[in-house]
């Protein structure tokens, strides 16, 4: 009986090539995921996994991992590469519910919410930030760096798409990530809020461990050689600019974001430690 279950949940070779352009078992909609820790994440995140896809030696570590909670299809690699145009999957693809945006709203909402518990919010805001791998890299450094939420454009930028995803290693399940109509309108209705925002000026700006990130901050990011547009600019309160020694000049943007929260988050753990009240 056992083998019989295998069996039926396993398919190779010319099957598999049948599978992965089959209606009948590929979802029709949804949100693909691909890569081993991005999967797991949908999964511990409570995201619905409409179906899951699996090589054979990483099907079972999908099992040892969740137990018995999802059960992978296994699959020839072969498949996998078509669904995924041959990215980097890892042996494994899952396709889930489509991924939830906050709106504008909701981003007032949390904000209102930190304010009341009398937790400063950190916001990461990115202009026209097009390439879904750095977008992925800046939604894995806010995660990991205690980020409450990061803002998108709806137009001229990168969405959470299966790039996305995976180079954020995940991490896309756990932050909150908010497109809204207008950047501008967004920023004036959290300084309202008692946001300040704090741009990434590339050579011109104050060094960023001499800005005060320990408030209500929004870190806006523009994109690498355009930076953020000037009318976002104008609506920063201070203009930051990471020291370089080197001959290139300029960072990737997913690394210059990096750098900025990891300064605000150490600013933020000093001042909670030398705080009496907190």
């Amino acid at each position: 009986m056992r083998d019989d279950r295998k069996r039926s949940r396993s398919a190779t070779g010319h099957e598999a090539s049948e599978l992965a352009g089959s209606d009948e078992e590929r979802p029709r909609s949804g949100r693909l995921v691909y890569g081993v820790h991005p999967v797991l994440s949908a999964v511990r995140a409570g995201q619905k996994i409409r179906r899951l896809y699996a090589t054979a030696q990483v099907a079972q570590r999908i099992r040892d991992e969740l137990g018995r909670s999802v059960e992978p299809i296994v699959v020839d690699r072969s498949a996998l590469d078509v669904w995924t145009d041959r990215a980097n999957h890892q042996g494994v693809v899952a396709f889930t519910g489509a991924f939830s945006y906050l709106d504008l709203p909701e981003i007032e909402d949390l904000v209102t919410d930190r304010n009341e518990a009398g937790r400063p919010v950190l916001l990461v805001v990115l202009d026209r930030i097009e390439d879904p791998r750095n977008l992925g890299a800046i939604l894995r450094s806010a995660h990991e760096l205690g980020a409450d939420a990061v803002i998108l454009p709806q137009r001229q930028a990168a969405a959470v798409t299966p790039a996305a995803i995976k180079t954020s290693a995940g991490a896309c399940e756990f932050v909150p990530v908010a497109r809204v109509v207008n950047l501008a309108r967004t920023l004036e209705i959290l300084s309202r809020l008692g946001v300040s925002a704090i741009g990434a000026a590339g050579e011109q700006g104050q060094a960023p461990e001499d800005v005060d990130m320990t408030g209500s901050i929004a870190l806006v990011l523009g994109s690498e050689g355009r930076g953020i547009r000037e009318h976002l600019r104008h609506r920063c309160m201070a203009q930051v600019a990471i020291p370089m020694q080197g001959n290139v000049g300029s960072l990737n943007v997913s690394v210059a974001a990096g750098i900025l929260l990891a300064e605000a988050a150490r600013q933020r753990r000093a001042h909670h430690f030398s705080d009496p009240v907190g």
